[in-house]
């Protein structure tokens, strides 16, 4: 039964620490992305591509890549923010602005945190419009249509189209 309960313990404790220091990296690359969007004042170089259907237009800085796709099928937008840190990669910040709120900012966003190459956090969330604030919300319907939002950006599409996006970008 002692052994039991040490071993509890012992594994508790291994878990609670493993978490927090993934907590504290995210802090910190949280805190790095804010100090590299407060000192990218004027991008570097800008261009504009069409790949297929998706008008794509990139804004360089020192330590972050902005682009914006337009999916003209779809017409959505989709707002992709690469940080690094010593040219590694720390975060991708995905933003899409609902259809149904553009003047009101229904954002979904979808973030992925990374140390030494390696994902270690995903975050995702919404920034309701402020209409919908006091509104209750029905939980059984799609968030996706109450806002607008593209229901073909799930996770594995924005992996994906982070990848090609940076293997494009980054190789230039």
């Amino acid at each position: 039964m002692k052994h039991l309960i040490n071993l509890i313990i012992f594994l508790l404790t291994f878990n609670l620490s493993y978490s927090q220091s993934d907590s504290l990296k995210v802090r910190n690359i949280e805190i790095k992305s804010y100090e590299i969007d407060s000192v990218s004042k004027g991008h570097i170089e800008s261009k504009e591509i069409l790949i297929d259907s998706i008008r794509i237009k990139v804004k360089d800085f020192d330590n972050k890549i902005e682009i914006t796709s337009e999916f003209q099928n779809s017409k959505s937008e989709l707002k992709t923010e690469f940080y690094f840190e010593n040219n590694n990669l720390i975060l991708v910040r995905f933003s899409e602005i609902g259809k149904l709120y553009k003047s009101d900012n229904a954002i979904k966003y979808t973030e992925y945190y990374y140390d030494c190459e390696e994902l270690i956090e995903e975050n995702f969330f919404t920034a309701l419009p402020s209409t919908a604030i006091c509104m209750g919300i029905p939980i059984d319907k799609d968030w996706n249509l109450l806002y607008g939002h593209n229901k073909s950006f799930t996770n594995k599409f924005l992996h994906s189209y982070s990848e090609l996006l940076l293997e494009k970008f980054t190789t230039e």
